[in-house]
């Protein structure tokens, strides 16, 4: 692998700086919940080593809070290790605490109460129970005290009780804040393009609009809230897991107008189902967060160019979602297609797929427009791009001095890095996410 490729695997390995929070603006007022979140972190972070993160408004958007975070910092290990798996680790990275359901094992007997050091396991063979010292690929994501002894861990799982708090963090190699299940009513924590996307969405009061693939409702409640709950807001989803966390929100921010469905959106295209109550071309908006390989997650601890079978795995399905789409749009509609990965077949390739195969479509400008701009040369200059590794190829180019290595030892605790808060902002030290707007003639 090159410096260049090194670097830009580099960087999604790591979490964005910055963590942001959609403010639910028909409860509170932004300088409002600006003042609660101080509170609620000054609270947070009594029991932390790293300093509390900084709370602004964001420069544009006035329904968005911005904590600033900082790292890696250097954190001398405990004796007691405590292994997680990926899922979790990935958590702890972006500020959680850790359930008892994360861990995997520990290289010796602990109790309630004691110090330990959390590592993410990188090889996925740490195996559930372990007893010893792990010594495969594992990455120190900081100190923590544990919650529960290991007897009643195990217990805990073993009888598939509900998962207790396993670890309570104290110490992160990165710093940041946790932030669900502190928020209540009044916010949403949320990727700073997720909340874009919907902005560049714009629904309107009393329009009917569809979420196509709308679980877990991030997007959904904020489709609702930027109606002022005053619009017919269609979710759809096929996971029912998954859309009664949707239909938890929308109860937690007490937004009304979300209608969910349980039904597989790829079938629309042939049947509207019974209750469904929406004809063809019945929507003025349609928003189409496509299912994806999630290669602009960060942090991402697998490379997916070298993966080809993902260049194939999802357009199939993203253009049978894209069909049903177009078809419940009304002439004059606005459709929005996103995805949360960097794989350009999902992207660009499903864009100008649907400009051939749907002539009545065409891009139109957005707004807010933060991201990168799409090739002007092959008519693509109005979609918008979040990619985080193109921040390093530009630094580079610019003659910046690249200081972030590639955590080949995976040991955080030798991470170099840029001045990330000076050289990025919170604009462009984001999760990789494409956004592309359509507009149907009529």
């Amino acid at each position: 692998m090159d410096t260049m490729s090194m670097n830009n695997s580099c960087i999604m390995r790591i979490p964005p700086l910055y963590s942001t929070v959609r403010v639910n603006t028909m409860k509170i007022g932004i300088h409002q919940a600006k003042e609660r979140m101080e509170i609620l972190l000054s609270e947070q972070y009594k029991a932390k080593e790293n300093k509390k993160p900084e709370v602004s408004i964001h420069w544009c958007l006035n329904d968005v809070l911005v904590l600033t975070g900082s790292g890696p910092h250097q954190k001398e290990p405990f004796p007691t290790e405590i292994y997680v798996d990926k899922k979790c680790g990935k958590s702890v990275l972006r500020g959680a605490d850790i359930y008892s359901a994360g861990i995997l094992g520990s290289n010796r007997w602990f109790a309630k109460g004691s110090d330990v050091s959390v590592y993410m396991d990188l090889e996925g063979k740490c195996r559930l129970g372990w007893k010893r010292a792990y010594d495969k690929r594992k990455l120190f994501l900081g100190n923590g005290v544990i919650a529960i002894s290991r007897d009643s861990l195990f217990k805990t799982k073993l009888m598939k009780k509900e998962p207790e708090m396993g670890v309570v963090m104290t110490a992160g190699v990165w710093n940041h804040p946790k932030l669900y299940g502190i928020v209540e009513d009044w916010g949403f924590p949320q990727n700073l393009p997720s909340i874009i996307c919907t902005h560049v969405l714009n629904p309107q009061p009393g329009e009917e609009i569809l979420d196509l693939c709308a679980a877990p409702g991030g997007k959904t409640t904020h489709i609702a809230t930027l109606t002022k709950d005053q619009a017919r807001v269609v979710a759809v989803d096929d996971c029912s897991k998954r859309l009664q966390e949707l239909k938890e929100n929308a109860k937690k921010l007490n937004l009304k107008s979300i209608e969910p469905h349980l039904t597989d959106a790829v079938k629309l295209v042939n049947k509207i189902p019974v209750g469904f109550n929406i004809p063809e071309n019945g929507f003025d908006r349609i928003l189409l967060d496509a299912p994806c390989s999630g290669y602009g997650q960060r942090p991402l601890f697998y490379n997916f160019h070298e993966n080809p079978k993902c260049n194939n795995a999802f357009p199939p399905l993203q253009r049978r979602l894209f069909r049903t789409a177009v078809r419940l749009l009304k002439p004059g509609g606005t459709l929005v297609y996103s995805t949360c990965t960097l794989n350009k077949y999902e992207n660009e390739g499903i864009v100008l797929w649907a400009l051939e195969e749907f002539p009545e479509l065409h891009l139109t400008e957005q707004d807010p427009h933060m991201g990168k701009r799409g090739e002007a040369a092959s008519g693509l200059e109005m979609i918008q791009k979040f990619d985080p590794t193109d921040f390093c190829t530009r630094h580079v180019n610019n003659g910046g001095d690249m200081k972030i290595n590639c955590l080949n030892d995976f040991n955080a605790e030798t991470v170099d890095h840029w001045d990330r808060s000076s050289a990025l902002s919170v604009d462009s030290d984001t999760i990789g996410f494409f956004i592309a707007k359509f507009f149907k003639r009529g």
